[in-house]
This record gives structure tokens, sequence and C-alpha cells, in this order.
């Protein structure tokens, strides 16, 4: 019989997650800078080298005078732990929300350490460019459905905030 199966943390939205965060500072700062203001669809089309551009609705959010600081720190992104989704987490607020994760379990409780495991096992860095550019691994392809390259075939990817 294998592991068991890792419990369900909350199923609710990125930006409720953030929400419920922001009692440290560094969690509430970074929910009003960044996570708050990205709403809607965006869909994009990943190019040829499997990059896809960070949508206008969260580049719009960061200024200009942190650009480059925040161009160096990145995002976390992983595959969702039910459906076909990826979570993209600015890499504050990943890190932010997996001490809050960690806070939440007891170190003894075998289940929630198994999920724990199971949820930052699955985490990849992304670093974007100057033109908030990012690769999508073949690995996050896959978790999520996208179809390897074809000649004359675009593939999508949906941002929802």
């Amino acid at each position: 019989m294998g592991p068991a199966a890792p419990p369900r943390v909350e199923s609710r939205s990125w930006t409720e997650r953030c929400d419920r965060r922001t009692a440290s500072d560094h969690g509430r700062q970074a929910n009003q800078a960044f996570m708050v203001r990205f709403a809607g669809n965006h869909v994009l089309t990943l190019d040829d080298k499997d990059r896809v551009v960070l949508p206008l609705g969260l580049r719009k959010c960061i200024d200009d005078k942190d650009r480059d600081a925040f161009l160096e720190k990145g995002f976390m992104i992983r595959p969702g732990d039910t459906n076909e989704f990826l979570e993209l987490y600015p890499t504050p607020v990943y890190d932010e929300y997996i001490r809050w994760l960690e806070s939440r379990y007891a170190p003894e409780d075998e289940e929630a350490q198994g999920y724990l495991r199971f949820f930052t096992s699955r985490v990849e860095p992304v670093d974007l460019d100057r033109q908030y550019r990012f690769n999508l691994s073949t690995t996050c392809q896959r978790a999520v459905g996208i179809e390897e390259k074809k000649p004359g075939v675009e593939r999508e990817v949906v941002f929802v905030g």
C-alpha cells in the first residue's frame, strides 16, 4: 500500500491565501505591493523557447525603482494540488507561505509533514529576464497538459487572478 494522500490545506485562491497571511509585516507588504492587484484572465502563448511573458496585470504592480530587485528575486512555480493548473508565487510570498504552513502543523504530525514535503517537492524557481519572460519547464507543461511543440500550433497559457 502506498503513502497516504496528503491532506488538503485549503482550496482558496492565491489572493485569498495571501490575504490570510497578512499578520506579519513582510506578508502584508508583499500582499499590498503585489498580490491584491492581479485579477482577471490573461491568455498568453509560449514561444519557441518555452518562455511565457508575465502578464501585464502583474508587471504593472512592479515599481520601476524596484524592478531590478524584483527580477532578482523571481518567482516559485508549482503544479496545483488539484486540476491542471500551476501556482505562481513571488519568491518572498512563497517563503512567507511556507513559514505559515510550517507554523500551522506540528513536527510530529506525520500526515501534515508529508503534505509539506509533497508541496515543496514540486516547486521550481522561476527567473525573469528583463522583458519579464520566464521559461516554463517541461515538468510544469506536462503537469497542466500543455502538449509538445508542433509546427504551426500555438501553445496557450492562461493566467487567472
